[in-house]
């Protein structure tokens, strides 16, 4: 990553294993996997702050740009998912209130989509969690033989890869966290829980000095 984010910033996952984010050129928001962020880095914050009584749920800009954010409710969905209603009355958003910030298959965003489908759905993921998804991570996994196994990926339907395996975010956000916390030359053992196909696996995450 060209730049380090603030420790506690929050990054939206989308359904299809992109970030949500804003496109600086064109003051858009787009959804970009995590090889194709400008920078490595997400243009989008999901801000929270429970003091700001009115609006404790934000979007905010990476970098400033003229085109407002919409106000945004956080709506519940299974598993780590969240949805997000759009509140503005007035303003260039007014005519979306009521619906949802949706990402679409070819990474455009709509906004005021009905409240179905899996374009609605986010999961917020800190960025000591996601870092561990971007080809720059430098995070090397081996078994227990020494074998070099495949590096955290993306996937689609709120899932990762770890190791080669598919995990839903509620097993493989733990995965990454841990993953993500390791300092340069660090490394940590990890217990890759059993899947469908494949039994329990221990595994050693080290992050490259």
């Amino acid at each position: 990553m060209a730049e380090t984010p603030r420790a506690d910033e929050i990054w939206l996952y989308d359904s299809y294993g992109r970030f949500l984010h804003n496109d600086s050129l064109d003051d858009r928001l787009v959804a970009c996997a995590p090889a194709d962020l400008p920078n490595g880095l997400p243009g989008v914050i999901f801000g929270i702050d429970p003091m700001r009584s009115s609006d404790p749920f934000v979007l905010l800009k990476r970098e400033t740009r003229p085109m407002p954010l919409p106000q945004i409710e956080p709506v519940m969905e299974q598993g780590v998912a969240l949805a997000f209603r759009i509140l503005d009355s007035e303003g260039p958003y007014a005519d979306a209130r009521g619906g949802y910030v949706s990402t679409q298959q070819d990474g455009s965003v709509a906004l005021g989509a009905p409240g179905r489908g899996e374009g609605i759905l986010f999961a917020p993921m800190p960025f000591y969690t996601a870092r561990s998804l971007f080809p720059d991570a430098g995070i090397e996994l081996t078994d227990s033989h020494g074998l070099v196994a495949p590096s955290p990926q993306p996937l689609t339907g709120m899932r990762v890869q770890i190791a080669g395996r598919p995990y839903s975010l509620e097993v493989g956000g733990d995965l990454l966290a841990r993953m993500g916390e390791l300092s340069p030359g660090e490394t940590v053992s990890l217990v890759l829980p059993a899947t469908a196909t494949e039994p329990e696996k221990t595994i050693t995450a080290t992050r490259k000095a």
